[in-house]
């Protein structure tokens, strides 16, 4: 070999070169494809940061109108023609006129916000008796239905409700189902619901007379979000505040169910304490795997929390 190089030097010289280029160039050509390959997993997981942000900022819009919409119902003036009409206060129809007038504004609302479960009013002493309530049906969504006088309900005054007759006026208070199950208060037409309510004052008294309330299917809401905005990431996953899932969508089979009742924990164990209770801070990325934001609906209240994971697979 010795003797081949010392008799062809110029081609042994020519040949070494050749391999140092193409070593050279084998070695720029990887480094160059290792960089796209992190440069298009960085964009990509910007992309799902993006979508996290999008969804928490859509969330937050549904929560405000929902909030606006409850406020706007507990100004209504056949709210306080009932009031007037209970009290002997001078007015120029009857309790039944004003109910009318009440549920059919109700009724409006409902169909205007295909979202909307339920719009209630009720007169709250030792308990809360509805005395208005217009719902959707919970078979046919399309159909919305006034409740009868005598199928109006009762309910027992529990932590929830005293929390909002606690409220100053044109405060709301939000809450998810989770909370409201646990005082035994279940949707029939959604797992998942959120409820806005208000406090009625008598106007002449000052005292609380009642609340407003609007209770908002947020399965459907997500699901629709979901579908629309969730793009980039390979699987986004909704929990409550505890981090237990409620809804999971794949980026290749859409809406599963198969996880949900599961804590996102056991899905990703690095988010073992994002959901602890004084855990202050909103959003944890590995930068590489997943982005987790937590969605704050009502300011005042820690609990109304909707999680959302948002996970990369390479």
């Amino acid at each position: 070999m010795q003797r081949w190089v010392k008799q062809h030097r110029l081609l042994s010289q020519a040949v070494a070169a050749l391999t140092t280029v193409l070593l050279v160039a084998s070695v720029t050509v990887g480094l160059v494809m290792h960089q796209n390959r992190l440069a298009e997993q960085d964009a990509r997981f910007d992309a799902i940061r993006a979508e996290g942000r999008e969804l928490e900022i859509r969330l937050k819009s549904r929560s405000l109108t929902l909030n606006k919409n409850v406020r706007f119902m507990a100004t209504l003036p056949p709210v306080q023609g009932i009031i007037d009409a209970r009290s002997e206060e001078q007015t120029t129809d009857e309790e039944s006129v004003w109910r009318e007038r009440l549920s059919t504004i109700f009724r409006g609302l409902l169909i205007a916000h295909p979202d909307y479960l339920s719009i209630s009013f009720a007169s709250v002493t030792d308990a809360a008796q509805e005395i208005v309530r217009v719902e959707r049906h919970s078979a046919e969504g399309s159909f919305v239905r006034v409740v009868p006088e005598t199928r109006l309900g009762e309910y027992e005054k529990r932590s929830n409700l005293e929390a909002v007759l606690s409220l100053k006026p044109g405060d709301v208070y939000m809450v998810d189902s989770s909370s409201v199950e646990q005082e035994g208060v279940t949707s029939e037409v959604a797992e998942f619901t959120l409820l806005a309510a208000t406090p009625i004052y008598d106007e002449t008294s000052g005292q609380v007379f009642g609340v407003v309330s609007i209770e908002s299917n947020m399965e459907q809401i997500l699901e629709y979000l979901l579908e629309s905005t969730a793009n980039a990431a390979s699987n986004v996953y909704v929990t409550d505040g505890s981090g237990t899932v409620l809804m999971h969508h794949s980026h290749d089979r859409g809406l599963q169910t198969a996880l949900a009742g599961r804590s996102i924990s056991s899905l990703i164990p690095a988010l073992s304490h994002f959901f602890v209770a004084d855990q202050i801070s909103d959003t944890m990325t590995d930068d590489v795997h997943f982005h987790a934001v937590k969605v704050r609906l009502e300011s005042r209240r820690s609990s109304t929390v909707i999680g959302l994971v948002l996970t990369f697979a390479e």
